[in-house]
């Protein structure tokens, strides 16, 4: 990128100031920050996205098991109940129960699979990092900056005291 400002004529030192200005400098500061910040907040929206997909096809996974599981319950529970009735003596209440307690320890642990699955998804960690140090990296440039301007103002009134 040019410099948008002309070269300053050589100094009583004999130095050439051919160096952008300090505005120069300032303003694509701020574009080329700017553009960094958009890029990171482009690739932040990507990761979401990625992250809301595959959360959705979890929770997919998870409602076709507990779908599942229902039916092939009730196809089941039928003919449990029957058989564990029978061997209890007709004592088809009994073996209801039994027959039901089962099913439900064998959808939960069927759900906790699909929740641990859900939970495993990482979030878009990279580009919110990146962000939070992109924003430190320009706070201690400003930083940085502010004290030489400080500084390179105390060198010129020291340089015009010296001069009179």
């Amino acid at each position: 990128m040019a410099p948008t400002s002309a070269p300053a004529p050589a100094g009583d030192n004999g130095e050439q100031a051919d160096a952008p200005s300090i505005t120069s400098l300032l303003k694509r500061l701020g574009n080329e920050t700017g553009d960094l910040v958009r890029a990171e907040v482009a690739l932040a929206k990507v990761e979401f996205r990625e992250l809301a997909r595959q959360a959705a096809l979890d929770a997919v996974k998870v409602g076709a098991a507990g779908a599942l599981a229902l039916v092939g319950a009730m196809a089941l529970v039928a003919s449990a109940v029957l058989g564990l009735g029978d061997i209890l003596g007709g004592r088809y209440a009994v073996a209801a129960l039994v027959v039901g307690l089962v099913l439900l320890v064998v959808g939960g642990l069927l759900a906790r699979s699909g929740i641990r699955s859900m939970t495993r998804a990482s979030g878009p960690g990279s580009a919110l990092t990146s962000l939070r140090e992109d924003r430190q990296w320009a706070a201690g440039e400003l930083r940085e900056f502010r004290k030489e301007l400080q500084q390179g103002g105390a060198r010129a009134e020291r340089a015009v005291r010296g001069n009179t």
